[in-house]
This record gives C-alpha cells, structure tokens and sequence, in this order.
C-alpha cells in the first residue's frame, strides 16, 4: 500500500518528462498545462468511480489550480472545478467544506452565465445532497427544487433531467 500511494503521489507531483522545467502548474507553459489537466480529468474521474477519495481530493485540487490559471477564477470551467473538489469533500464528510465550495460554484455560474444556467443544476443537486446529509431539510428540497425549475426552463416540463432532482425531493419528504 505505502509503494502504491508512493506512485500515486510521484504522478501527482511529478511533472512529464518533457516537461521537467515546470515543477508546479504556474510554470508550465499553457500547452503542458492543458495536457496535464486533461491526464488530471481522466484520473479524478477514474479515482472517484473506484472510491478513492483521498487520490480524487488532490486531485480536484489541482484541477481547481490548473483551471484558475488558464480560465480565470470566475469561469464556468474553474465553477466545474470547484463543484468537482466539493463533491470529493460530501463523499468524504466535510459537509462544511463542501457547503462553502458549493455555493461559491453557484455564485460564479450565475455571475457568469445567469441565474437560469443549467450550469447550476448539479452543484445545486450537490449543495442539496449536502444539506440533507447535515439534516437541513428545508433547505436540501429548496435547492432541489431550484434545480427541477432551472431544468424546466431549459429543457420543458417533465424532462428526463429532472428525474435525480425530483427523486431527491421525495427522499427529502
């Protein structure tokens, strides 16, 4: 195990070979950094399908890095990020953590694309999902409900997109 988490931090950190100048993302050149976000990407996918939480965390993190200095801060991308590190933290208990993350993705999204972004839909299920692991009903079916309005303005009445937010209403009641 000690060997295994030796290699997954070795990946993390060590930058490609054809890139060994560039010891952390800031120093890359952009052509680097969007490689590495993509390999980043792909393993943070990979990491929360098989559970690995701690392995997913660092690297939302960097996901989060590598999209603050390539898109800006308020952007949909760096949004993504951060509702992707938060949804690390649920998993992982820090509900507090998560709350902050999520809400500030929310904040961004509708600063940046409108207050009826779809965009809005999964860190909104994400903040719900938050609030009804802390026992916040009220405010867990507010934010599901939010998400089956922003979906029904997008995409009509009864779409197939609402069915993850309408089931976590029932679950609420």
């Amino acid at each position: 195990l000690a060997g295994i988490l030796l290699v997954i931090g070795m990946q993390l950190s060590m930058p490609e070979s054809a890139h060994a100048d560039c010891p952390t993302p800031s120093d890359c050149p952009q052509s680097a950094q969007v490689e590495a976000l993509t390999r980043d990407l792909e393993s943070y996918s990979e990491a929360m399908t098989y559970e690995r939480y701690s392995e997913a965390e660092v690297l939302a993190k960097r996901i989060m890095e590598f999209s603050i200095i390539l898109n800006g801060l308020e952007s949909i991308y760096s949004a993504h990020a951060l509702t992707n590190l938060a949804f690390v933290q649920l998993k992982q208990t820090q509900y507090e953590t998560a709350r902050l993350n999520f809400e500030a993705a929310i904040r961004t999204v509708e600063k940046v694309d409108g207050i009826l972004s779809q965009e809005l839909i999964q860190p909104l299920q994400g903040l719900g999902t938050t609030a009804l692991a802390v026992q916040e009903t009220d405010g867990a079916r507010l934010m599901f409900e939010r998400a089956v309005h922003i979906s029904h303005v997008n995409d009509g009445p009864q779409n197939p997109a609402q069915i993850e937010s309408l089931e976590a209403i029932a679950e609420t009641y």
